[in-house]
Formats: C-alpha cells, sequence, structure tokens
C-alpha cells in the first residue's frame, strides 16, 4: 500500500515542496490509490486536525481458488508522525515482517531537510517492532535555499557513512537551480532548472541537463499544469520543430543528431513555448477531490459522496477494467477500510487502518 516517494531516493532528486513534489502524490505505482487522491485535504493537514500519532495498515489477501479460507490480517505498513501530521518514521512489511524504514527531519518551515533509510537485519525469530535491529543503508541531506546538501551510503566495513553526491541550490530571477556533482571529482552529473511560465502560477517547468565528462549527455523538458494546488496535468515539452527551423536558418548549427544535444538546443528550449505532450492528467469535482486521473495506460474514476469522501474507485488499463475498491472512514473522516474487487466481483484483499493520536 505505501511507496517511497520519488522526492526522497535521491540528492539530485527535486527538492520538497515544489510541484514536482507534490505532484508524485497523485501517481499511483500500482492500481492503488493514493492519500493525496483518497482525501480533498493535504494528508498531512488530516492527521494535524485530528492529532493523528501513528498509522498502522493492515492487509487481508484473499487467495484465489480458496475460497473458504479466510486469511488474516497482516502488516503492511506503519508511519509515525509528529504533532503537526508530518511522517517522521515510515516502516514497510514483506510477508508481514517490517523490512524497511524510513526516518524524515524537517526544518521549522516544514521543508524536508533529511531522509535516512534502513534495511532490518535478518532474524527469523523475532517477528515484533521491539528488539529489530536496522542498519542504515542511505541518508540525503537537502540543501536549504540557497544552500548545500549531499547524499550518503552506509559503508559496513568502516561503520561510518561514505558521500557520493553533493548538491546546491540557489535562486536567479524567477529560477531556482539545482546542481548535483560527485562528491569525489567535484564534476556536475546532473543540472536543474525550475521555474513557472506565463502570468500566474500555472505552468510549472523543470529542465533536467544530465551531464558526462566531456559534454551535456541529455536534456529532458518537464511541465506541470496547475489549478492552485490542484495538479491537472503532468507530461513533457517536445522542441524538434523549433530546432528544425533553427537549423533551416542557421546551417552552420550542423545536422541535429539524436541523443546528442547541444547548448543552442538547451538554450533555444529555455526561452520558447515548445509542444505539451501530455502524460498523466486529472480532474476534480465541487469537492475539490479527483473525480478522474488518466494517463501511463491507466484510467480511474472515483466516485464520492457530498462531503468529499472517496466511496468507490474503479481502475482500468487500455479500457478494460481490472480493480473496484470501496472505502469506508471513521466517524472523525479518516480512512477505516478498503475493499479490492478483480472484474468478476470476486474480493481480492481488504486493508484497514488503525490510528493512535495524541
Amino acid at each position: 500500500m505505501a511507496r517511497i516517494p520519488q522526492q526522497v531516493l535521491g540528492a539530485a532528486a527535486l527538492l520538497a515542496g515544489t510541484p514536482a513534489a507534490q505532484a508524485q502524490d497523485f501517481v499511483p505505482t500500482s492500481y492503488d490509490v493514493t492519500t493525496s487522491q483518497i482525501y480533498t485535504r493535504p494528508v498531512q493537514e488530516q492527521y494535524r486536525r485530528h492529532k493523528v500519532r501513528t498509522v498502522l495498515v493492515q492487509q487481508q489477501t484473499d487467495e484465489r481458488g480458496r475460497r473458504d479460507v479466510t486469511p488474516g490480517f497482516t502488516i503492511a505498513s506503519f508511519q509515525e508522525c509528529d504533532g503537526k501530521g508530518r511522517v517522521v518514521r515510515q516502516y514497510w512489511a514483506q510477508d508481514g515482517r517490517l523490512g524497511r524504514r524510513m526516518d524524515l527531519d524537517y526544518a521549522a518551515d516544514d521543508e524536508l531537510r533529511l531522509v535516512t533509510s534502513f534495511s532490518r537485519l535478518p532474524d527469523p525469530a523475532d517477528t515484533t517492532r521491539l528488539g529489530q535491529v536496522w542498519l542504515p543503508a542511505s541518508c540525503t541531506h537537502y540543501p536549504p535555499m540557497p544552500g548545500t546538501g549531499s547524499a550518503a551510503l552506509w559503508n559496513e566495513q568502516s561503520g561510518d557513512w561514505e558521500p557520493y553526491e553533493r548538491s546546491r541550490t540557489w535562486k536567479q530571477r524567477d529560477t531556482t537551480y539545482l546542481a548535483t556533482s560527485s562528491y569525489l571529482t567535484g564534476k556536475v552529473k546532473q543540472l536543474s532548472r525550475t521555474y513557472y511560465v506565463g502570468p500566474g502560477e500555472k505552468l510549472w517547468r523543470q529542465d533536467k541537463l544530465t551531464f558526462n565528462d566531456y559534454r551535456l549527455r541529455e536534456a529532458a523538458y518537464d511541465y506541470i499544469k496547475l489549478n492552485g494546488k490542484q495538479v491537472l496535468e503532468m507530461g513533457q515539452l517536445d522542441f524538434r520543430k523549433e530546432f528544425i527551423d533553427y537549423v533551416a536558418a542557421h546551417p552552420e548549427a550542423g545536422p541535429l543528431k539524436k541523443d546528442e544535444p547541444t547548448q543552442w538546443q538547451d538554450d533555444l528550449a529555455r526561452h520558447t513555448k515548445g509542444l505539451t505532450l501530455p502524460q498523466f492528467t486529472q480532474t476534480y469535482d465541487a469537492s475539490g477531490g479527483v473525480s478522474t486521473s488518466d494517463g501511463y495506460g491507466r484510467r480511474s474514476i472515483f466516485k464520492r459522496n457530498e462531503q468529499g469522501q472517496l466511496l468507490e474507485s474503479q481502475h482500468y488499463v487500455f479500457d478494460e477494467l481490472v480493480r473496484l475498491t470501496k472505502y469506508t472512514y471513521l466517524p472523525n473522516g479518516l480512512l477505516d477500510q478498503l475493499t479490492s474487487y478483480d472484474k468478476q466481483g470476486q474480493k481480492t484483499g481488504t486493508a484497514q487502518y488503525r490510528y493512535g493520536f495524541y
């Protein structure tokens, strides 16, 4: 049920708090629905409002061909939250055993500053959280604005962190830059530019430039269309027409080579509109909740009550129904349980949410 957000997977990843980090909460890695699609308010706001301290998710998976057997619930994930509703520790389980852990530290302004991941040492005899031994795996220090950060892996032999990346962020005019370099050589590996285009904060761009030891190796241009905090569309920008027109007017620029970007191409892409190629879209209902999401070969339809609570979600892959999920809630409005069914209507699994409060 739970997943690691993309923005905490490396020092070169997106800075927390950006539209891209926000948008990641809307893209499921499976047919699962994310908390940002279940609630009409940010989940952190929900947890802060209800003074949630812990969230235990237990799952029950029905075995095909064994309808006479009712399987028990096993732990799927466990979260610890602070008084502001922020997740400060997350555990993931496999086969009912907690095996991965991630700790998150924040600055006073709620910006994510440090993420440390751990793996659990194998111990078949120990199946409880008590007495577990966690081995550090990686950590990422996110830079403040402006400032520097780093990423490191745990070295078991030395018993210490071994840095491998350094990041630096700064703002110039309307653009935020994030440069990631090798910790050992100091050479820049990736440069990210993020900025809004046009009036208002409705179109957000991220230009990602990847370098090797000699030159610019790859350039990718992404965008997100926004309506306030609502993510309407995500995709890539295509500049092939602009590049072709430029070479026609400036033959000295040389022939275009596939997968070999040049500096003039990046300069042109930075200052032109390009063609939008949507990869993911969402619509919202009057309550502010997601009503449809479409992209990456998947389509989901969300049915809500008058209060905006998600009651049912239908998930299609290339127009074929693959999963239907129904949701119930506690009296305070927090998610209580979800039950999934296959296209024949047979139950495939249940997840129940159990909360601890301050």
